[in-house]
């Protein structure tokens, strides 16, 4: 098992299974398995893409079920004030989630898309229509989950450059 594996579907899954949703309650459970394949490990948002997966597939399924359009389902759910503490330990301090979703909606010309749909349908091609949305945490930063890992310190690079008063850089 590589070093940071076990922390993919554990504190980098179940801490975003809220995303930008206000889901009041939420419980993760974690079965690891051992085999005797070659190991893997976390690359590029690892957690975020299967955390995201779970919770806007249940998005969907609800707005199925309850005839109800999925854009819409979302927009009622999201969070709409802040700071907003999720049951999984992350506290978000900000966010737009339905001035987001209106722009893309905009940018995407969605009310332009049962037109296109037809046209493609002429051409003997299917066109289809999803959605997802989520939360992207880069780094965790110096918070509450980190510190929950014994970490004092953040998790991301940075930089600093001072200049002084005769305008020369020190770094």
């Amino acid at each position: 098992m590589s070093t940071f594996s076990s922390s993919v579907p554990t504190y980098l899954y179940a801490t975003l299974l809220s995303g930008q949703y206000a889901i009041p309650a939420i419980y993760c459970e974690v079965d690891a398995v051992y085999t005797n394949t070659v190991p893997v490990d976390a690359y590029r948002g690892a957690g975020r893409p299967e955390a995201t997966f779970v919770v806007e597939r249940l998005v969907e399924v609800g707005a199925r079920e309850m005839e109800m359009d999925p854009v819409a389902l979302r927009g009622k759910n999201f969070i709409k004030s802040f700071p907003h503490q999720t049951p999984v330990i992350m506290t978000y301090d900000a966010g737009g989630y339905a001035a987001s979703l209106d722009k893309a909606l905009q940018i995407a010309d969605i009310k332009g898309f049962e037109a296109r749909k037809r046209q493609s349908a002429h051409y003997g091609k299917l066109r289809g229509l999803g959605f997802s949305t989520y939360i992207e945490a880069c780094g965790i930063a110096p918070s509450q989950a980190v510190g929950s890992l014994g970490c004092g310190i953040g998790l991301w690079e940075s930089a600093e450059v001072r200049v002084n008063p005769t305008a020369r850089s020190k770094c």
